[in-house]
């Protein structure tokens, strides 16, 4: 949202042409608020919308994160960290087919 650059590292799981990402692919997110001062904080809310999964994913523990899984897959959180100064978090998602046998925890 807002017309931030989208970067692309080309790999055998990215269909360039149909702006596919097929299984073994990944998507890396990366992004930043403004500089916090005595005004505003630099918080930041990441949306993403795919045809697989929807979510929203904070920069702070205090602040709700979801997911909303689409019929035929599941996702769930491989990791959920927070730096205490609030300067940034990271995420890991797995995403997979509803049909996969691999478990993990949601």
């Amino acid at each position: 949202e807002g017309g931030s650059p989208c970067h692309v590292i080309h790999t055998i799981e990215y269909d360039t042409s149909n702006a596919v990402l097929h299984p073994g692919g990944i998507l890396i997110y990366v992004g930043w608020g403004a500089v916090p001062n005595s005004m505003q904080t630099g918080r930041v809310m990441i949306s993403i919308e795919t045809n697989s999964f929807a979510c929203s994913l904070a920069d702070s523990v205090s602040q709700t994160s979801s997911v909303e899984v689409l019929r035929g897959y599941k996702v769930g959180f491989l990791e959920k960290s927070f730096d205490e100064s609030g300067w940034w978090a990271k995420y890991w998602m797995l995403l997979q087919s509803d049909d996969s046998n691999e478990e993990f925890d949601a």
